[in-house]
C-alpha cells in the first residue's frame, strides 16, 4: 500500500523580526537580526545581555476573557503563529481528524518565576495569582491550540530539547501516513525565561554578541523566543495553494553527552541520511540546509562533518543557521526553522547567515550563505535540530515543482 503523498499548506510564524511569516520572511532575506538588548527580566546579574526578544503586542486568542487571564507568554505567542498557519491553509474543517503536535520547551516558565518571587517575596500568605502557574506544565500550549481552534483529533506535546518541534512535525505526518489524521498542526513555541537564561549563561555558552553560527570567533549563542508551525494535509484533501512538499524525516540519539554533540557528528548524519531515504532524496539533490547552527564550538564543527558525511564531501548544498537572525527559540527552533526552509523552498531563496564574517576553516567546505539572501532554485532542502542528550531531528522539504 503507497503511502499518501503529504503537503504544507499553512504557515505560521511569530520571532522578534516580526509577528506574522511574511514579514519574518522578507527580515530573514534582507539580512536583518532580531538579537538585542534583553529587558523583559533583569539579565544584568549574567554575562549575556543579548537575545531575540518579542517587543511587539501579542494579538488576544480566540478564547474567552477568563481563559485569555491564564495564558503564558508561551501560549499567547503560540496561538498567533497556529492561527496564522490555520487561515494560511485555508481554515480547513477543524474537527476530529485534525490533529496537533506541539514542542515545548521552557513552556510558561516565565510566568511561574513571577508566582514564584512574589511567594518568596510575601510568604505563605502571598495573593500571587494561581492563574500564573496554570502554563507552567509543557502540554499547555497544545491544549489551548486545541481548545481554541477547535482541534479535537490526536494531540501530543513532544520535549526533547531543541528538537522538540522539529521531531513534533515528524510525528504529525506519522499520523496522517498512518490513517491518524488528515491534517496536523505541528509545530512548536517557546518564551525567554530566567531559568533558561541562567543556565546557558552557567554553562558559559552564550555569546556576549549577537551569534555567528560557523564564525571563526564564534562564543555561543543567542537566546530567542518565538513559535513556527506548519499545517500538513494528505494531497488528496488539499484545496488551497500548498506551499511545499513534506518529504520524510529521522530521528536518532548521540547516546555521547548530556550537553555536547559526537565531535565526529555520526548520529547527526544519521539523522539527516534517514530523512532522506523516508523522503526518496538522494543526497546530491539537496540544494539547501538549514542547520542547526547555534554558534557554539564544539556544535558547528560537528554539524559541518555531519552535512558533509551524509551529502558528500562534494556536495553543492548552501547552508545558513536562522538561530542568526531570531536567535535560538529552544523548544520552538525547529518549528521557526521548518517554516524559513519551507518559504526558502517556495521562493527561490536561501536564506543567510547575518552575523558570520570568517568561516571557521574547520566548518568547510560547507558553503555558508553570507550577508543577505541568495537566490537559488531550490529542490530538496534540510532542516536540522540537534538538541540537548543528543536528540537528534531532520526535516525534508521539497518544492512543489520538482
Amino acid at each position: 500500500m503507497s503511502r499518501p503523498r503529504i503537503l504544507v499548506t499553512g504557515l505560521g510564524l511569530v520571532t522578534a523580526l516580526g509577528p506574522d511569516a511574511e514579514t519574518c520572511w522578507h527580515a530573514v532575506v534582507g539580512g536583518k537580526c532580531g538579537v538585542g538588548p534583553v529587558d523583559c527580566f533583569d539579565v544584568s546579574p549574567y554575562p549575556g545581555k543579548l537575545g531575540a526578544q518579542i517587543r511587539f503586542p501579542l494579538p488576544l486568542p480566540r478564547l474567552r476573557p477568563h481563559d485569555q487571564r491564564r495564558l503564558s507568554r508561551c501560549d499567547r505567542i503560540g496561538l498567533a503563529a497556529a492561527e496564522e498557519a490555520l487561515l494560511d491553509a485555508g481554515s480547513p474543517p477543524m474537527d476530529d481528524r485534525f490533529g496537533v503536535a506541539v514542542g515545548a520547551g521552557a513552556g510558561g516558565m516565565v510566568d511561574a518565576e513571577g508566582y514564584h518571587e512574589r511567594f518568596v517575596r510575601e510568604g505563605a500568605g502571598t495573593r500571587a495569582p494561581l492563574r500564573n502557574l496554570y502554563s507552567f506544565l509543557p502540554d499547555a500550549t497544545a491544549e489551548w491550540i486545541a481548545r481554541a481552534f477547535g482541534l479535537t483529533g490526536p494531540r501530543a506535546t513532544v520535549a526533547t530539547a531543541c528538537s522538540s518541534s522539529a521531531t513534533a512535525i515528524g510525528i504529525g505526518a506519522d499520523w496522517i501516513r498512518s490513517g491518524r489524521a488528515d491534517r496536523v498542526l505541528c509545530g512548536g513555541a517557546d518564551a525567554l525565561s530566567r531559568v533558561t537564561w541562567a543556565g546557558f549563561n552557567a554553562l558559559r555558552a552564550v555569546d556576549p554578541a549577537p551569534c555567528r553560527p560557523f564564525d571563526a570567533a564564534r562564543a555561543g549563542i543567542s537566546l530567542g523566543e518565538g513559535a513556527g508551525f506548519l499545517v500538513l494535509e494528505r494531497e488528496d484533501l488539499v484545496k488551497g495553494r500548498p506551499r511545499a512538499v513534506f518529504g520524510g524525516y529521522g530521528v536518532t540519539s548521540d547516546a555521547f553527552h548530556m550537553t555536547n554533540p559526537h565531535p565526529e557528528g555520526a548520529s547527526a548524519s544519521a539523522a539527516i541520511r534517514a530523512a532522506l531515504a523516508d523522503a526518496g532524496v538522494r543526497p546530491e539533490d539537496v540544494d539547501y540546509v538549514n542547520a542547526h547552527g547555534t554558534g557554539t564550538p564544539a556544535n558547528d564543527v560537528a554539524e559541518a562533518k555531519a552535512i558533509r558525511a551524509a551529502l558528500g564531501v562534494g556536495t553543492k548544498a548552501c547552508v545558513s543557521s536562522t538561530k542568526s537572525q531570531v536567535g535560538h527559540t529552544l523548544g520552538a527552533a525547529g518549528g521557526v526553522e521548518a517554516v524559513v526552509t519551507v518559504l526558502a523552498v517556495e521562493r527561490g531563496v536561501a536564506p543567510p547567515n547575518v552575523s558570520t564574517k570568517d568561516v571557521d576553516p574547520a566548518c568547510l567546505p560547507v558553503d555558508v550563505v553570507l550577508g543577505r539572501g541568495r537566490e537559488l532554485a531550490i529542490r530538496h532542502a534540510v532542516s536540522n535540530s540537534f538538541a540537548f542528550g543528543g536528540n537528534n531531528c531532520a526535516l525534508v522539504f521539497s518544492s512543489i515543482a520538482r
